[in-house]
């Protein structure tokens, strides 16, 4: 039997992958908000401890083996770069900020994104 869009909602949430259910039809508008709000520090939102030894590494590697099934070139490694889920162990915040900063800053460098803005005049 197939889970239901509910029973996923149900499992991310207890896995810790999101905040909490915020209910149907509210929008974007709310989820922004709520996560502006953890963000600040103004919500303190209770997760399970991410375990961080053997289902860790075998989450790092499905998503590397996925991420490196989509890939079409050499050039295009620079997605996997914001996907470093092996950085991010340590569960430092600020790092992992900082990590995503240059990974989209050295995207944004790419030969391939430059013609684009400039194909749609940006």
């Amino acid at each position: 039997m197939a889970l239901q869009p509910r029973d996923h909602a149900l499992e991310v949430e207890r896995l810790g992958l999101v905040s909490g259910d915020l209910g149907g039809g509210l929008g974007h508008h709310r989820a922004h908000a709520v996560g502006e709000a953890e963000l600040a520090g103004e919500l303190v939102v209770d997760r399970p401890k991410v375990d961080r030894g053997a289902a860790w590494d075998g989450a790092v590697e499905r998503a590397r083996a996925l991420v490196q099934a989509k890939m079409i070139t050499a050039r295009m490694q620079t997605p996997a770069w914001t996907l470093d889920l092996e950085a991010a162990r340590d569960g430092d915040r600020d790092a992992g900020f900082a990590r995503e900063d240059q990974a989209l800053a050295d995207m944004a460098a790419t030969p391939e994104l430059l013609a684009s803005l400039y194909s749609f005049d940006l």
